[in-house]
């Protein structure tokens, strides 16, 4: 989504950075950018932003390629904490308050230290499920609340590996990794 962002950074290299921001559709929008270092705790917080409303049968703005009315269309803007095409990044400590925390396209890689993604909207199981394109079979997602229950988390399931194989836009897996914990 070609939204309004607290920093927009295009072909910068080698900086150190103390940032905040809030309001804003994305916290950091990267482009081209290699070697730029945020200290300090780096603070992205997208509530409260613009009121324009995805279209239900447009894209979603998440990148999946599936209409938006099927994919994130569950009444909100998409909202990004660092969006980074093609770009190198450090993040000491982030708290990331937005849909999806960091996107990372093209070749970008980024390491974060220490990282407490929250959504500003946190969905039940049934809702999640119900917004994916694809179903996964029900004995994953008993397998992973099973998991959830006895580790602590859901990654390394067999529901992972199914999301994997299916292609599915990892946005969908940290909201359902949300959900199935918030239920737990």
């Amino acid at each position: 989504m070609a939204g309004v962002a607290g920093l927009k950074m295009v072909d910068c290299h080698n900086n150190t950075i103390d940032f905040q921001s809030s309001g804003f559709e994305t916290g950091i929008d990267m482009k081209d950018s290699h070697g730029n270092i945020f200290v300090g705790e780096t603070v992205l917080d997208t509530r409260q932003t613009s009121n324009k409303k995805t279209g239900r049968n447009s894209p979603c703005p998440c990148g999946s390629g599936i209409k938006f009315k099927r994919c994130h269309g569950y009444g909100g803007n998409m909202s990004t904490g660092i969006r980074s095409d093609n770009s190198t990044f450090t993040v000491g400590k982030a708290t990331i308050v937005a849909d999806t925390g960091v996107d990372l396209k093209n070749g970008s890689n980024g390491h974060i230290n220490e990282l407490n993604h929250i959504s500003p909207t946190t969905q039940n199981l049934a809702e999640v499920l119900k917004n994916l394109p694809a179903q996964p079979p029900v004995e994953l997602v008993q397998d992973a609340i099973t998991r959830q229950k006895s580790t602590g988390t859901i990654e390394g399931s067999e529901l992972r590996t199914w999301f994997d194989k299916q292609g599915i836009n990892l946005a969908f897996w940290s909201q359902l990794a949300v959900a199935i914990a918030a239920m737990v």
